[in-house]
């Protein structure tokens, strides 16, 4: 892969600059291509001259000009020896911000006369010289400012870049990390952080920080007092942080001065202030120029700060034991627990299989490994902790979850049929609620190997319940009942458990994420089967881009590609389709095999729809 990329992605700005009789100001930000854009426009030009401002040039008068005028100059009207002596067609002035005095004058004059085409480039962000300004100002060029790729933008860049297509999921977190900054975007691909799965680009790994993009990052934040430096050091390892609580770390002044350079971000949530860093990178080039004992002295004061406040704030909890553990300090293992789920609760799965670890070797933490680990669809391993889990003290709750995901974890993960748990589990319980729960999941079991029958029974004996079920109960049966709607096409009653269980879950203090893209799915699949795609569209919509339930989580991530696919072939674009599903087919070494059966099939689905049999056979021979 070359640096030097193919120009993409600015089609209407190239367009509009080859168009401009007198000139154009490009103005932009740092990395926005404003250079490369003009570079362009001007490539098939004859008696093009170029100037481009320096701090070194900006010492001289006319420094910038230097070698584009006589040795000698006179002794007097500068302005009209010096436009008079460049004779060139066009002029590009890239860098006019920091032109000195006399250039910027020169500019300016030339602008007036109209003896020349000027195509100038300025920086956003910068104070220019009142002459360029004026150029703008004063209506003599038109200004055009270069705002940042579009994701689609984004996707035509990579995808001539690379001669490939980059996954939808890994596009959007370039696209986020990189603000649409064509240089960001440039260097983190060059740094190593997709590779080529299969003839799909993937994001692989953490940002690296290239040399470019540190000097970039570091032009662009400039000098910093003491007191500024220490603010971006708490956000870069701490945001979003409140606006009061960052003042009383550092001071208010840094705060109000990082603001006014537009270095960081204020927004407001209800009552409260929040900070941000401005870009998502400016944190990656800030930690990584902090060495390990002022990290740690950040990470510390962070947590403190935080918990003397008493964790009030949601993820108060899991951003107060990830510094802890950063900061390399010891923290207590409930507080451990608590983060562990807040992370798997946001699909964080590595992070939350990294604080079961730490919380020790109690019952609750090897169950918490266990499901960190079943989640990330590292099977074998999960069976090893739940055992240990299962032979362990459990709350009657953890034993519950234990003997449910437990089995799951068989199931799914290793293809074995095996509800030994869930049963001992219910012997062990009187409550009926609990008994109840058991049983849905073992009848879920059931399903995944095609016993319908088992979840019918379950559903039919739930409403002929002689207690008073409570909603944890009731629950456990709609999501026997929604799937089992859906095969035998009652998609009216599988819409209405969807609907009746998403309620019941959005009420509930902590994320469910597993349960809730199920239910997504059952129910965009059920809105599919009743003809009506855009439901169904909005439904996949929310599977495949809230991170709240997706996140790293891979097995759902192809979860939705699965479904998007098949509703490109619903509205007949198997191309499309054929797309997404390659999308779904790189994710799907290493999840369940109850996920390869609809991924295969779609995919075979298209070949068919598109002529090719012979693939369409390939692909079901795989299934």
């Amino acid at each position: 892969m070359s640096s030097t990329w193919p120009f993409a992605g600015r089609g209407g700005q190239l367009a509009e600059l080859r168009s401009a009789r007198a000139g154009v100001v490009v103005l932009g930000p740092a990395g926005a291509g404003k250079s490369r854009l003009v570079a362009e426009a001007v490539r098939d030009l004859p008696d093009v001259a170029w100037v481009r401002a320096t701090t070194a040039a900006a010492e001289l008068p006319l420094g910038a000009f230097a070698h584009l005028l006589p040795a000698s100059p006179p002794a007097g009207n500068l302005l009209r020896w010096a436009s008079e002596s460049i004779t060139a067609g066009v002029l590009v002035v890239d860098d006019a911000h920091a032109l000195d005095p006399a250039s910027a004058a020169l500019v300016h004059f030339l602008a007036a006369q109209r003896t020349v085409r000027l195509l100038v480039t300025v920086r956003a962000g910068e104070r220019p010289p009142d002459a360029v300004v004026a150029l703008w100002k004063d209506d003599l060029l038109p200004c055009l400012t270069l705002d940042a790729l579009s994701l689609d933008e984004t996707a035509d860049v990579l995808g001539r870049a690379l001669a490939g297509r980059v996954e939808s999921d890994s596009l959007a977190r370039l696209w986020r990390t990189s603000q649409g900054n064509p240089l960001y975007l440039r260097e983190l691909v060059l740094s190593g952080v997709l590779r080529d799965v299969g003839g799909l680009w993937l994001w692989h790994g953490p940002v690296r920080m290239s040399t470019t993009m540190r000097e970039t990052i570091a032009a662009r934040i400039g000098d910093l007092a003491a007191g500024e430096r220490s603010a971006l050091e708490h956000l870069a390892h701490g945001e979003p942080l409140g606006a009061d609580l960052l003042a009383a770390l550092t001071s208010p002044a840094a705060v109000q001065g990082l603001e006014s350079r537009q270095l960081v971000t204020v927004q407001t949530d209800g009552r409260r202030l929040h900070v941000r860093l401005a870009h998502p990178l400016y944190g990656e080039a800030i930690r990584a120029s902090c060495g390990t004992l002022r990290t740690r002295e950040v990470l510390r004061t962070l947590a403190d700060a935080v918990a003397s406040s008493g964790l009030r704030r949601r993820d108060d909890v899991l951003r107060v034991a990830v510094w802890r553990l950063d900061a390399g300090d010891r923290a207590d293992p409930s507080l451990l627990l608590r983060a562990c789920g807040h992370a798997r609760a946001v699909r964080d799965l590595p992070l939350a299989e990294r604080l079961a670890r730490a919380a020790g070797d109690s019952g609750e933490a090897l169950l918490a490994l266990a499901s960190a680990l079943f989640l990330q669809d590292r099977y074998t391993e999960a069976e090893e902790f739940y055992a240990r889990a299962w032979a362990s003290s459990l709350s009657p709750a953890h034993r519950m979850e234990c003997a449910a995901m437990g089995t799951l974890n068989l199931l799914w993960g290793l293809g074995r049929d095996d509800t030994s748990m869930l049963d001992e589990a219910a012997r062990r319980t009187s409550d009926p609620d609990q008994r109840q729960i058991l049983r849905c999941f073992a009848v879920s079991s059931r399903y995944y190997v095609g016993d319908l029958g088992a979840s019918a029974a379950e559903v039919a004996a739930a409403r002929r319940a002689s207690w008073p079920m409570g909603d944890a109960a009731r629950g456990s049966v709609l999501t026997v009942e929604a799937p089992l709607r859906v095969a035998t096409g009652e998609t009216g009653r599988a819409l209405e458990c969807v609907t009746e269980l998403m309620t019941m879950l959005a009420a509930e203090p902590q994320a469910k994420p597993s349960i809730t893209g199920i239910l997504i799915d059952n129910g965009a699949l059920a809105a599919a089967m009743s003809g009506d795609l855009d439901q169904a569209d909005r439904l996949t919509a929310m599977l495949a881009s809230g991170e709240e339930y997706v996140g790293s989580w891979n097995r759902a991530a192809l979860q939705a590609c699965v479904r998007r696919a098949c509703l490109l072939r619903l509205r007949g674009r198997p191309a499309d389709a054929l797309s997404t599903g390659g999308e779904a087919l790189v994710r799907l070494p290493g999840v369940p095999t109850v996920y390869a059966g609809p991924c295969l099939g779609e995919l075979a689905h298209a070949h068919a729809l598109l002529g090719d049999a012979e693939a369409a056979e390939d692909v079901l021979a795989r299934a």
